[in-house]
């Protein structure tokens, strides 16, 4: 009987070493289809298997807040904290911007050469502008965009 379960103890070894997919080998086959023992601790790995590989379908409640903190602990030297600027700066340099721009084009009404030179560098930085602060704030961006797509 020691034989025997050493003999079990070896093939399922073999098994547990062999590639997912990977053919399984003769000897292996004809120990299982006359071992139930066996046979049933595979099926059991299989099924573990199926449940492990499952999607978790419990939520997880994460914020930012504690999945920086959870980085920070696990690797001290994270540092992507990068720096925010309050949405009220924004929209106070876009709106001087955007006056500026108005009134450089009233004022300077006659001389056509250089309006236009001062409407394009305006319009290149409130280009910038709308770029830089939709790069800083992209997160606002897609939070919602994705509260759009499901309301």
């Amino acid at each position: 009987m020691k034989k025997d379960k050493m003999n079990c103890e070896q093939y399922m070894e073999q098994y547990l070493a062999l590639d997912k997919g990977q053919r399984v080998p003769l000897s292996l086959s004809v120990h299982l289809l006359s071992c139930r023992k066996c046979r049933e601790e595979i099926r059991g790995l299989v099924r573990a298997e199926k449940i492990a590989s499952a999607p978790v379908k419990v939520p997880v409640n994460l914020e930012a807040d504690s999945i920086r903190r959870v980085i920070d602990s696990i690797d001290t030297t994270y540092a992507a904290k990068k720096k925010t600027y309050p949405m009220v700066n924004w929209i106070i340099a876009g709106v001087v911007l955007v006056g500026a721009l108005i009134v450089f084009a009233v004022l300077l009404n006659p001389a056509k050469v250089l309006s236009f030179t001062l409407s394009m560098i305006f319009a290149l930085l409130i280009t910038g502008w709308v770029m830089a602060f939709v790069a800083t704030n992209l997160d606002f961006f897609v939070k919602r965009v994705r509260i759009l797509r499901f309301a």
